[in-house]
């Protein structure tokens, strides 16, 4: 239910894929840009959604109820059904229990069976108000996210670096920017493709001089094709977390520089190019577009730790586990 970051049609499809009956209920949302207090006057049709999500549910006849984000959660309560509850960012982090919308959130988290976070970072948010949350990595269709095979001809033409996430400053604008700033400077050859989401991609195009290219944001089936047709992905600088353009990214064999303290969330680390600072990470970028063997042996790392730690199947297996052990689903 809410399909954030395409997870849970991610989800959806591979608990089919296992046998599972799955579907994926989406509220109606009336898209604006208008922020608040203007946004106010938007809450009778979000409302209308929730209700008509709400009446969806309670009519059908689901084992299970899987909220994704965590203000909707009401729709489990409104359609009489135990849930789970699944936070993905913007929903919790900077969310305490006594601001307003924590007092909000909070009994919608606790009312659930089960409460997932999707971001190592947004432990720090949820655990106060479930200290039972537990960390669900994000399911990556790696058949979907799959890197070039060695011999492809497309290798020779890829460009060397993409900046697909998106440039807002949750994702380290500053940083992001200053490091193009750097690049454009230190190695003016350098091919760069910035994908326009997000507010700071004007100040992005400046930043990154002539040889940068800005192309529209892609499809989902055309996603796998735009990072695979690079040397080197550029990722997020604040959070200290991995988001799925990251992960994907590694999946189709696309090494990242990013900024990633979070690293203990995982068994092995994830093998992607920690940079503090801007300059720490023009560095990296240089020293493997330098050196074409480092690269390869590093992107040949990616696709099989994101298939022993996000691969859709597996995350949707363990969900399944954890639906039975619960209570949530019968055993």
């Amino acid at each position: 239910m809410y399909d954030v970051a395409f997870v849970g049609s991610t989800l959806a499809r591979a608990m089919r894929e296992l046998g599972e009956d799955a579907v994926v209920v989406e509220p109606f949302r009336l898209r604006t840009s208008l922020r608040y207090p203007w946004k106010a006057a938007t809450l009778p049709f979000r409302a209308a959604g929730v209700l008509g999500a709400a009446a969806t549910v309670r009519r059908g006849h689901f084992d299970v109820v899987h909220v994704h984000y965590a203000r909707l959660g009401m729709i489990g309560l409104l359609a009489g059904r135990p849930y789970a509850l699944h936070v993905h960012g913007t929903d919790i982090r900077g969310v305490r229990p006594g601001s307003l919308w924590g007092r909000q959130t909070g009994p919608l988290l606790r009312r659930a069976r089960l409460v997932y976070y999707s971001t190592p970072d947004l432990e720090r948010w949820v655990r106060p108000f479930r200290d039972d949350a537990i960390f669900l990595p994000n399911p990556i269709e790696t058949d979907r996210f799959r890197p070039l095979a060695a011999g492809d001809p497309a290798r020779a033409t890829r460009r060397d670096l993409l900046v697909g996430v998106r440039l807002a400053p949750i994702k380290g604008l500053p940083t992001i920017l200053e490091t193009l700033r750097l690049l454009a400077a230190e190695r003016p050859a350098v091919t760069i493709t910035i994908v326009a989401q997000g507010d700071g991609i004007e100040a992005a195009r400046a930043a990154a001089g002539p040889n940068a290219t800005v192309v529209a944001p892609t499809s989902r089936d055309e996603l796998a094709e735009l990072l695979r047709g690079h040397r080197l992905a550029l990722g997020q600088f604040l959070v200290g977390a991995m988001g799925n353009y990251e992960i994907e990214a590694l999946s189709a064999g696309v090494p990242v520089v990013m900024h990633c303290d979070k690293e203990s969330a995982y068994a092995a680390s994830p093998p992607i190019v920690d940079a503090a600072d801007a300059g720490e990470a023009v560095a990296r970028i240089g020293e493997l577009l330098d050196d074409e063997a480092k690269l390869d042996e590093l992107a040949a790392r990616g696709p099989a730790w994101v298939d022993a730690n996000h691969a859709a199947r597996t995350v949707a297996a363990r969900v399944i586990a954890d639906y039975r052990r619960s209570g949530l689903a019968p055993a």
